[in-house]
């Protein structure tokens, strides 16, 4: 008796914790304490002199704020002490805020940086398909296109994420 009962919390607490989270290829979401969490990943954007790749924590009532983390790859020395960083959407600028260096790899051309976007700012940067991503070094300006990349994410984001046509 005792077996049955145990097994049978055991097929309980795995179906809650199945039924608690979501996953797509491009967006992960969990349930939180504070609500849903989502985690876009997997944005890619590429420029002439290299390649940028995003992903985003965004939690649905526990902040204003939604975490853009990326990492860009260039044989540009600039990348490891970028001075700032924005998107471009429809002829609007979407500041990355509190920019900072998490690591860098040198002899792979890789710097991994964070930073954090309003949910204003998300929601703008989101509900467009088409968007640049521009970064600023010490001697020089990269600029990169989200392409088919970033359509494919902007339209699951739209739906999943911030529930807009």
């Amino acid at each position: 008796m005792c077996s049955k009962l145990t097994l049978h919390f055991a097929v309980l607490t795995a179906t809650i914790a199945f039924a608690g989270c979501k996953s797509t290829s491009l967006i992960e979401s969990f349930i939180a304490p504070t609500g849903m969490m989502y985690f876009v990943k997997s944005v890619a954007f590429n420029g002439e002199k290299g390649m940028v790749e995003f992903d985003f924590t965004y939690h649905e009532n526990d902040t204003m704020l939604v975490t853009c983390n990326f990492t860009i790859e260039s044989k540009l020395p600039d990348i490891y002490a970028l001075q700032g960083a924005f998107f471009q959407v429809e002829g609007k600028t979407i500041e990355c805020d509190s920019l900072k260096l998490m690591y860098a790899t040198r002899s792979e051309n890789m710097a991994r940086y964070t930073s954090t976007l309003t949910k204003e700012h998300f929601r703008d940067l989101f509900a467009h398909n088409l968007a640049q991503f521009v970064v600023q070094g010490k001697s020089s300006q990269m600029m990169f296109d989200g392409g088919k990349s970033f359509e494919n994410n902007a339209n699951a984001v739209r739906l999943d994420v911030l529930n807009l046509p």
